[in-house]
This record gives C-alpha cells, structure tokens and sequence, in this order.
C-alpha cells in the first residue's frame, strides 16, 4: 500500500463488545461485524468520501442476508460516529443475533462475510475482503 491506497485489512465477526474474534455463535448470541481499514497519508489527508457495503452469505442454505445498514462517511467528516480520525480505523455493525439469520429455525448453519470499502468518487479505491468462516447453532 502506498501513500495513495486506501485498503480494507481485515473482516470479522465477534461477540458484541468483545475485543477478540469470535466464530461460533448459539442462537441467542449478539454479535457484531467488525471491518478494519487503512488510508495512505495522502489520501487521508484528501478527505474523500468513503462507503463500507456488507453481505452475509450464508453457505449451508446458499443465500445472502440483507443488513439493511451502511456505513459511510469522509475521511474529512470533523464529527460524527463513523469519523475516520487517523489513518487506521475499525467500524462495526449494530448488534445482531443469530436468529435474524436463521431462516425457518435451521442450526449450525455456516456463514461468510463480504465487505467492499469504496473510497473516492470519480475513480474510487475499490478493496475486497471475506471474513473467516463462523457458525450459528442451537444452545
């Protein structure tokens, strides 16, 4: 990554408030989808707007569940919960639980995470990342 890259490192899931990833979830847990990215000093420094799209897609039943929620944002946003304030930064979801992904009371479903970080307009910094595998079951 250079001055001018903006790159998404890492996705993953843990339980909610937890500093420490997490693959296994009973039904009734919270969870959260954490997202981590970093921005070369010159394009943090150009405060450019930034977008964080995120799928579940759950691998047992082949299909992707809808969050209905974004993340967005500038670099340069002075305030606000999603502000960009240094060159690292970590996001993360609302809390979920793991029934919401359940579809008809199915268990130890397996599930991945897809998130896309768009950086910039005319011609964005696109980065790609897929979280570790994890597991909703039956407590």
């Amino acid at each position: 990554m250079n001055d001018n890259d903006v790159e998404m490192v890492r996705v993953f899931t843990r339980q909610v408030n937890s500093d420490v990833a997490d693959i296994s979830y009973a039904h009734n847990d919270q969870f959260e989808i954490v997202v981590e990215a970093e921005a070369g000093q010159s394009k943090f420094n150009d405060g450019g707007p930034y977008r964080f799209d995120i799928t579940v897609r759950c691998l047992t039943h082949n299909m992707n569940i809808e969050l209905h929620e974004e993340i967005t944002g500038n670099l340069a946003e002075a305030a606000g919960i999603n502000k960009w304030d240094q060159q690292k930064k970590q996001f993360k979801t609302n809390a979920m639980d793991c029934e919401h992904l359940l579809p008809g009371g199915k268990w130890n479903d397996c599930f991945e995470v897809l998130a896309v970080l768009s950086v910039g307009r005319l011609n964005p910094d696109i980065s790609i990342a897929r979280s570790p595998l994890f597991v909703c079951h039956k407590a």
